[in-house]
């Protein structure tokens, strides 16, 4: 600066103070968007576990075993597992206005579909479509709250798409339950596409009214897939199969384990009610240690599954027993989803569309995993055996996760996931 400038007597006016903008963001929490993301993951949550509480009710009415109703889970589980981590990477340059509309478009019809078919086969391929849009889902409405929400508040906002998950176990399947026992196993299905209409417009509607504030840089295919097979990723996932599996073998199958304690078909939605209440309650637990010790809190979550597990084992023939174990192993699956998905950022935090995309994908693996071999174990073995292989495999979890470094460090620091200032606000492609 020149000395003339300095000496001038005029006061010069400085430039606006750039903290102004800052402050904004960094208090930035878009309630709508983020209860919107809530409500179409409660509706996602429902339709894709609809088979669980109907399944008795779907096999009496396409007439096939209850183990190959089983594959409707399995089938759905298994495209999302291989697809993923392909298909975020194909829509990595799409914007969240276009991509989120589009998903609940393709759940719409594969509810339709699924609820208006007549046999198994149809039903299958009806899962396929409803799986491919599941295959985006988590990872596109993960990114559209990262890029809307400041750094330090994420870990609210990711309990709040997990109170979606929650609201979905305590409300979305036992309703769906009770609708399709007194009615249909189809109505469910139709009322979900139904669901899945309004979802498509009021996505569209709602994120261009609420654009980015955060900006992760442009996404390419190639940053993602390589996020998504980086070590630490790799170690979630691992860690997330075995979890999964060893949840999804019991709970695929919780209908006829409930009834196999002597509790009746027609009370079976009101157990899922105490299992769901239960991971609602969680959530505020969840709320506490989301954005200070996800990794902690984790482990603390497998645990629990197992004694759980084991407590479903050791409860065979006692009604309250089972009700006890199915409500605890409710607190412990409440809290996962978001704990995971903040793990996954952590191990990842620039590419905040590739953690989702491996956990959606690893959660599936275990889906698939899990339904199709407690299918065939309870047909050979009864439940009894079912719960204490399920259990044993939730063992081997805990003991993986307990192992020094396995998770990403718990750190009280905001995670910074933005990368370039410059980027225009317009610019919010799917990170």
């Amino acid at each position: 600066m020149r000395l003339s400038h300095l000496c001038n007597d005029k006061q010069v006016t400085p430039p606006p103070a750039p903290t102004s903008t800052t402050a904004v963001e960094r208090s930035s929490f878009p309630t709508v968007v983020v209860v919107l993301l809530s409500v179409a993951t409660f509706v996602a949550m429902t339709s894709e576990t609809l088979p669980v509480g109907l399944i008795q009710a779907i096999s009496r009415g396409l007439s096939v075993p209850i183990d190959h109703v089983g594959l409707l889970v399995t089938v759905y589980g298994g495209v999302v597992a291989v697809g993923a981590i392909p298909l975020t990477a194909l829509v990595s340059r799409w914007s969240h206005e276009r991509a989120m509309p589009v998903v609940m478009a393709v759940f719409a019809v594969s509810c339709l579909v699924a609820g208006l078919s007549d046999d198994l086969a149809t039903a299958l391929v009806a899962r396929v479509v409803g799986g491919t849009a599941h295959a985006v889902f988590f990872s596109i409405a993960f990114a559209t709250m990262v890029v809307r929400t400041a750094p330090q508040r994420r870990g609210r906002a990711a309990t709040a798409l997990g109170g979606g998950n929650a609201l979905a176990l305590v409300l979305g399947i036992p309703a769906a339950t009770a609708l399709g026992t007194s009615t249909s196993w189809r109505v469910p299905f139709l009322v979900s596409s139904g669901c899945f209409v309004v979802l498509t417009v009021l996505t569209h509607v709602v994120l261009r009214r609420y654009p980015a504030v955060h900006h992760t840089g442009t996404a390419t295919a190639r940053a993602v897939v390589r996020a998504a097979f980086s070590r630490p990723m790799l170690k979630i996932a691992l860690a997330l199969v075995l979890t999964m599996t060893a949840h999804f073998a019991t709970y695929t199958y919780i209908s006829p384990v409930i009834v196999h304690a002597g509790i009746w078909e027609s009370a079976v939605a009101m157990v899922l009610l105490a299992y769901g209440v239960m991971g609602a309650a969680s959530l505020f637990a969840t709320a506490a240690v989301a954005d200070r010790a996800p990794s902690a809190g984790l482990r603390g979550t497998i645990a629990l599954t197992l004694l759980c597990l084991v407590a479903l084992w050791c409860a065979q023939g006692s009604t309250l027993g089972t009700v006890v174990a199915v409500a605890a192993w409710g607190v412990a699956f409440g809290a996962a989803p978001a704990l995971w998905q903040l793990v996954a950022l952590h191990a990842a935090p620039h590419e905040p569309g590739a953690g989702p995309a491996v956990v959606n994908a690893s959660f599936n693996v275990g889906i698939a995993l899990g339904a199709w071999g407690g299918g065939a174990v309870i047909e050979q073995r009864g439940p009894g055996t079912l719960v204490l292989g399920s259990a044993l495999i939730a063992a081997v979890a805990l003991g993986v996760v307990l192992l020094p470094r396995w998770f990403p460090r718990d750190a009280t620091t905001v995670l910074a996931t933005e990368r370039s200032p410059e980027r225009s606000p317009r610019e919010h492609s799917l990170p």
